[in-house]
C-alpha cells in the first residue's frame, strides 16, 4: 500500500519524499519538538538575561515578539513539511530536534536551582517567574527522551531510509481509521474542552497529547498572552479537525 501512495519524486528502493502524513510512530517525537521549541528559546532569553545582566524580566519581555516570530518561522514549515512528507522537513528536523534535546537539561537545573535559592537571580525569584519556568521546563522533560527514541528507531525520521523501510502514514493506519467512539461528542465540547472530546472520538493519542497543550497554554498566558491563545486554538483545531472527519459508529444491524 506504501508503494502506491509514494510521491513521485521517490524511486523504489531510494531516499525521498514520503507519502503524505507523518506515522503514528513519530508522533512522539515531533509532539516533544513542538513542546520543546515552545518553552526552550523563552527559558534561554530568561535565564540569560538574569545571569547575564541581573534582568531575566527586564530581557524577557522585549524580546517576547521577536521569539514568537522565531518560533513560528521554524515550527510552522516542519510541521507543514511532515503533514506533506517532505524529506526537507525531515532533515530540517533532526538537527533542530537535536538542538532543543540537548539544551533542555542544563536549563531545567539552572531554573531549578534559582527556584530553590541556591543561586540568585534577582528579579526572577522575586516575581516567582523562575518557579514558573522550572514548572514549564519540568513539563516537557520527557521531551528529550522521547525526541532521542523517535530519532534513532522510527525509519520515517531517518532522511537516508529507504521506502520499505518506512512506517505506516497516519491516515493508513488502521488504528487511525477506525476509532472507537466513547460517547457523543457535541461541538461545544470540541472547543471548551478540546482533550475531552478527542478522547470520546477514540483518540486517545490526540487527546494526551491536547491536554498537554492545554496545561501548557496555561502558564504561558502569563508571560506571553498570545502565545497561551494559539496553544489553546491549537488543541481546539485539532479537536474540531477531527470531529468533523468522523462519523458516527454504524448503529444498522
Amino acid at each position: 500500500m506504501i508503494e502506491q501512495t509514494m510521491a513521485s519524486p521517490t524511486k523504489e528502493g531510494r531516499p525521498g519524499d514520503r507519502p503524505p502524513g507523518a506515522p503514528r510512530a513519530a508522533m512522539p517525537a515531533f509532539a516533544s519538538y513542538f513542546f520543546l521549541q515552545l518553552v526552550v528559546p523563552n527559558a534561554i532569553v530568561m535565564l540569560s538575561g538574569a545571569f547575564l545582566l541581573g534582568d531575566g524580566i527586564g530581557l524577557f519581555l522585549p524580546s517576547m515578539p521577536i521569539l514568537l516570530v522565531g518560533e513560528t518561522a521554524v515550527l510552522v514549515p516542519i510541521a507543514w513539511g511532515f503533514s506533506k512528507g517532505k524529506l526537507w522537513a525531515v532533515r530540517l528536523f533532526r538537527p533542530v530536534a537535536w538542538v532543543l534535546a540537548i539544551l533542555h537539561p542544563p536549563l531545567l537545573l539552572l531554573a531549578a536551582l534559582g527556584a530553590f535559592g541556591i543561586i540568585p537571580m534577582a528579579n526572577l525569584q522575586a516575581t516567582g517567574s523562575a518557579v514558573v519556568m522550572g514548572v514549564m521546563l519540568a513539563l516537557v522533560s520527557p521531551g528529550p527522551f522521547l525526541i532521542a527514541y523517535g530519532l534513532r528507531h522510527v525509519r520515517w525520521l531517518d532522511p537516508a531510509s529507504t521506502p520499505d523501510e518506512w512506517e505506516l502514514p497516519y491516515m493508513q493506519d488502521p488504528a487511525t481509521l477506525n476509532p472507537v467512539r466513547k460517547g457523543p461528542v457535541p461541538t461545544w465540547m470540541a472547543i471548551v474542552l478540546p482533550p475531552l472530546a478527542l478522547y470520546r472520538l477514540g483518540l486517545t493519542g490526540f487527546a494526551a497529547l491536547t491536554a498537554f497543550i492545554c496545561v501548557i497554554a496555561l502558564p504561558a498566558l502569563l508571560f506571553s498572552p498570545p502565545r497561551g491563545l494559539l496553544l489553546w486554538l491549537l488543541s481546539m483545531g485539532l479537536a474540531l479537525g477531527s470531529l468533523g472527519s468522523r462519523r458516527p459508529p454504524n448503529t444498522e444491524p
